[in-house]
């Protein structure tokens, strides 16, 4: 039974070294704060009819309830994909250490510039393919600004990089509704710092 025992031990052993290792990070604070790049652009279309903005449900929005959420996939340092950490770690980050941000992660690269171009002919003014950038505003709490004067935004550092958090979309609500047709769609380009091109095109949309 003792070798038993000894043989669970020694087995065990590189599981809890790595426990050990992994949940001592979180009483070291690094100065230095890591970076993140932008890498990739997901679209979501927006309802704001109701008493609550949430994602669209349906393809048949209200005209003047209308928006696009702008999901930024961040990665650490560049955008090449990570190396796989190891299973016992992962495991005891998940079921071990529940470690609160000690640090805020900096832009590589930040957003310059975002335009917004519709697909189909919005208006007398706006035909398909025209920048109708300035009938959006992006929306934060109870704030609504301009795109032209939201970005660009060198200063964004973040907490969490995970593409669903709060910190890493943007939303932005059409602010006049077209007057020309009833099916939509809005090719979003994002311009970074270092020169990249970020763009996606939303999904059909019908206005109602």
């Amino acid at each position: 039974m003792r070798k038993l025992h000894k043989l669970l031990f020694l087995l065990s052993l590189p599981l809890l070294l790595e426990v050990l290792v992994a949940c001592c990070k979180c009483d070291v604070i690094d100065p230095m704060s890591p970076f993140y790049s932008n890498c990739a652009l997901t679209l979501v279309n927006l309802d704001h009819s109701g008493p609550a903005l949430q994602e669209a449900s349906s393809s048949d929005i209200v005209k003047t309830a209308y928006g696009i959420r702008l999901e930024v996939e961040r990665r650490e340092n560049t955008c090449e994909v990570s190396p796989q950490s190891s299973l016992f770690i992962a495991s005891a980050m998940a079921y071990t250490c529940q470690c609160d941000p000690l640090f805020r992660f900096q832009p590589i690269n930040f957003i310059s510039e975002v335009t917004i171009t519709t697909v189909n002919d919005f208006d007398a003014a706006f035909p398909a393919g025209a920048d109708i950038s300035s009938l959006f505003s992006v929306f934060s709490s109870v704030n609504y600004t301009p795109v032209s004067d939201y970005f660009p935004s060198p200063n964004k550092y973040v907490e969490n990089l995970d593409q669903q958090s709060s910190e890493n979309r943007y939303d932005l609500l059409l602010t006049t509704p077209p007057t020309i047709g009833e099916n939509h769609q809005f090719t979003v380009t994002l311009t970074l710092s270092d020169g990249r091109i970020l763009s996606e095109t939303t999904t059909p949309i019908k206005f109602i």
